[in-house]
């Protein structure tokens, strides 16, 4: 897997409109993925993935929504991929 060099600066802003920043960690070919946030949403999640995918489809990135344990997790992946986003109980 070929990762490109992104404007991470551009990109953590956009997800913080969404997601209250607790950590970031840039990813690599083996994890798979661009760059993981961990922190809480700000607004609903089906409302902030639709708006998050929406300015990052142009950069070529998908944004993947998680929990783990009390924290909203949002992974960036390379490509734009069209995901149905599932209500977490």
């Amino acid at each position: 897997m070929n990762i490109q060099p992104y404007d991470t600066d551009n990109i953590t802003a956009i997800v913080a409109r969404f997601l209250s920043i607790e950590d970031i960690t840039h990813g690599d070919a083996k994890q798979k993925y661009l760059i993981r946030y961990r922190g809480r949403l700000r607004i609903d999640s089906a409302q902030a993935y639709d708006q998050m995918a929406a300015l990052l489809r142009p950069l070529d990135i998908t944004p993947l929504f998680r929990k783990e344990k009390q924290r909203d997790v949002v992974i960036l992946i390379h490509g734009v991929f069209n995901l149905v986003h599932r209500r977490s109980g």
